[in-house]
């Protein structure tokens, strides 16, 4: 519902809350399997994605943002270059992060649930995703530490709760780099 309160006086609203609700759906499920599990499934990033990709360029061309083929797979291309560079970024947190923890840090889940988003909210976004779920991590990675639990906690349910609020407040690029000026 909220999804539909966000989008309702969009053009083309109806593929907007479309688009949304699988989007914010597969982060939900996300989020409490990974909580429950430690896991995040592949046929699930992999259906969701297609499905983003799929809804996301019908949108685009009913929004006249594309007309042609070639267009279509520029957008396509410009989404797959976007995933593979946050699935980099996120590869390269968890080398450095294993490195410094001498253990495993990041869970490749996590790797293809940020690719995943950034399909959606593009790599620049997905960086600030990163940092908005560390913060809100944080608290109970210091409890954990505090309480000299060694059990490890799961960042997935951090990035869906900073993405679904980023997604639901639509807020973009543009509008965070307004803040600074």
């Amino acid at each position: 519902s909220l999804t539909y309160i966000t989008f309702m006086d969009f053009n083309n609203s109806n593929i907007q809350i479309l688009l949304g609700i699988v989007f914010i759906s597969c982060l939900l499920i996300i989020m409490f399997g990974d909580i429950k599990y430690m896991l995040i499934p592949n046929k699930l990033l992999i259906v969701s994605s297609i499905l983003v990709v799929i809804l996301k360029v019908y949108l685009s061309y009913l929004n006249e943002e594309v007309s042609s083929l070639l267009d279509i797979g520029y957008e396509i291309l410009f989404m797959a270059v976007d995933a593979l560079i946050m699935f980099i970024i996120m590869l390269v947190i968890k080398k450095i992060g294993d490195l410094i923890f001498k253990k495993e840090s990041l869970g490749g889940g996590d790797i293809k649930m940020m690719a995943f988003i950034s399909l959606l909210m593009g790599y620049k976004l997905s960086i600030i995703i990163i940092f908005i779920a560390s913060f809100i991590a944080l608290p109970f990675s210091i409890y954990n530490a505090y309480k000299k639990n060694e059990v490890m906690l799961p960042f997935g349910p951090y990035l869906a709760i900073a993405t679904i609020i980023l997604f639901l407040c639509n807020i973009n690029l543009d509008s965070i780099m307004e803040l600074f000026h």
